[in-house]
């Protein structure tokens, strides 16, 4: 009998197909444009239905979620009819609802695949302003003094010992009233990649939060940093409202 166990196999390299990049592009463009207009990103979340339009399958979004490029949420009517509202998860389900962003590795994934040119002549990217946020109206609050870090008030880290490139970078985000956006504020190194010390720094500061209100990600140049509010998964009210 062959052994074909997991140890002797070697694992299938999957390539990315061509509808898939289609899909990438859509997705990596509108965090450009979410950027530019200065909106919370998951305002410019990209509907499944454009995304079944251009040929993604839903065995290609698992995939990509999976792999950690892909994130998503079900859209639900908003509160105050002005921004867009979404409860989180991490099923592999989706509704006619479900809604895709980006996340850090994706956004690296596109800019690897559209080096030459985003795909059917998308918008180039070419940077990310670096201008106040405030479509939501909150802002984390960094206290260097404290080392502490908040969102909404609740206490989402805190440095008991020293972090000096995550402090740096809560640092100039505070310093900056939390653009959308800030360049690496890292100091230069002839003992490291920046890019590869910035992209380790970003997980960091996403790692063992208190509280999952904020996510921090790369631009998809290596050189800044985006922020986004996160909020809990909603739990349906035992009356079913």
């Amino acid at each position: 009998m062959v052994d074909l166990s997991p140890e002797k196999e070697p694992r299938a390299q999957v390539s990315v197909s061509s509808l898939v990049c289609e899909g990438l592009g859509l997705l990596y463009q509108a965090l450009q444009y979410a950027a530019d207009t200065l909106r919370d990103p998951w305002e410019f979340a990209v509907e499944i239905g454009e995304l079944r339009a251009v040929g993604v399958t839903n065995a290609d979004f698992r995939w990509l979620l999976c792999k950690g490029s892909l994130k998503h949420a079900r859209e639900v009517p908003s509160v105050n009819g002005d921004q867009r509202r979404f409860v989180f998860g991490d099923s592999l389900r989706f509704c006619d609802r479900s809604c895709f962003q980006l996340t850090e590795q994706g956004v690296e994934l596109a800019g690897s695949l559209f080096a030459g040119g985003l795909p059917n002549s998308l918008m180039p990217f070419d940077g990310i302003r670096s201008e106040p946020a405030g479509a939501s109206g909150i802002k984390p609050v960094w206290d260097g003094e404290r080392h502490q870090f908040f969102v909404c008030d609740q206490l989402v880290k805190e440095f008991k010992v020293p972090s000096p490139n995550q402090e740096t970078i809560l640092t100039a985000f505070q310093e900056e009233d939390w653009p959308i956006r800030i360049d690496d504020p890292l100091p230069p190194s002839l003992h490291a990649d920046c890019k590869r010390r910035l992209h380790d720094t970003i997980k960091s500061l996403n790692r063992n939060q208190k509280q999952s209100l904020i996510r921090f990600m790369g631009d998809g140049t290596g050189e800044g940093v985006l922020w986004e509010l996160t909020l809990p998964e909603e739990k349906p009210s035992p009356n079913g409202r």
